[in-house]
């Protein structure tokens, strides 16, 4: 059994890379991207965590970002996130996302969802300065993932991901797609996930012009103490690029812009504590004298019975940062619920 368990990962690894490499000669990962919006955190917990969440298993939400993550826990759960950058602005860039998981038959279970970013109303003028109207931004995302249990150790994803973006009078449609597997303990200890995300295309462009997109592959494991409520995560992201500043020669600093790291406590059996730090956002969005903590990010949870509710900050650059709330449940037990108390 594990020299199957071992041959079934090398191929499910191996199929990944082969699926990424007609897209690799035209994505970047860093630079000027269309798309870019799809690599924004989807729920408070990915906030929290940065891409290390991608190894954290028991939230719906996340399985928009990775679909090797869907298991029988989250059958029928479902998820509603709102991030503004600050926290009481409402005519500024939202995001949303909304996700909903079913199961199709034993080890086999889909997921399907939209996430959005609004970027507000803005003035119109003409070229000679005279108002003309208001006009709006939006860039969306749809989602639709399955994911197989294979073996009883290995889950593999696969998501499907139409691309609707919308800027002025300027519109572009795409379709990119997530290639995922994961490894989790059967002690339920250890998570380990890879995943080729983003490879595809656009199908129409915004003037003609075909650019390129946010294509990459990412590594993440999360690790929990047998006797302790602490784990501890790390991911590596961009296994494809090395050098993702052109202008940055340092081995060190290049090595470090692909790390992430993050930790997540239990507490009274109900509320998960979260930090987490991106040096890549330390690097590449501050400066010598205003570092001002970009890079770091935190979070909390609270879980009880079916529902969850979260809340995720990420510092994103001197300016300022994200803020994420998710609320999640299962809908089957609030239906039964609801069900029970009109029949009362």
């Amino acid at each position: 059994m594990r020299y199957l368990q071992s041959f079934t990962l090398r191929f499910v690894l191996h199929l990944c890379v082969v699926l990424a490499l007609p897209c690799a000669s035209r994505a970047q990962s860093g630079g000027s991207v269309v798309y870019s919006f799809v690599q924004r955190a989807v729920s408070a917990r990915e906030n929290a965590l940065g891409a290390t969440a991608l190894a954290r298993s028991g939230d719906v939400a996340l399985t928009l970002k990775n679909p090797s993550l869907l298991d029988s826990s989250l059958s029928r759960s479902a998820s509603l996130t709102w991030g503004n950058m600050f926290a009481l602005q409402t005519n500024g860039t939202s995001i949303a996302s909304v996700s909903y998981a079913h199961p199709l038959r034993e080890k086999l279970m889909l997921v399907g969802g939209i996430s959005s970013v609004i970027y507000g109303s803005f003035h119109g003028y003409d070229e000679d300065a005279h108002f003309i109207g208001y006009f709006s931004a939006s860039d969306n995302v749809l989602t639709a993932g399955i994911c197989y249990q294979f073996l009883p150790n290995f889950y593999a994803g696969v998501s499907l991901k139409p691309v609707l973006s919308f800027l002025e009078s300027y519109s572009s449609v795409g379709v990119l797609a997530d290639f995922a597997v994961r490894y989790r303990s059967i002690d339920t200890l250890t998570n380990a996930t890879i995943i080729v995300r983003n490879a595809g295309s656009q199908i129409s462009t915004y003037t003609g012009v075909y650019e390129d997109i946010p294509f990459g592959v990412d590594v993440a494991i999360r690790q929990k103490l047998k006797y302790a409520p602490f784990a501890i995560s790390f991911a590596y992201s961009d296994v494809q690029q090395f050098a993702l500043s052109g202008n940055d020669n340092s081995f060190v600093n290049n090595l470090l812009k692909h790390i992430s790291l993050a930790s997540d406590v239990r507490l009274f059996k109900r509320i998960d504590v979260m930090a987490g730090f991106n040096f890549r956002k330390f690097q590449d969005l501050t400066w010598d004298t205003g570092r001002h903590a970009v890079g770091l990010s935190f979070g909390a949870a609270y879980e009880r019975h079916n529902w969850k509710f979260g809340y995720g900050y990420a510092k994103q650059h001197a300016a300022g940062g994200t803020h994420f709330f998710t609320v999640s449940a299962n809908m089957q037990h609030v239906t039964n619920t609801l069900f029970k108390q009109n029949t009362l």
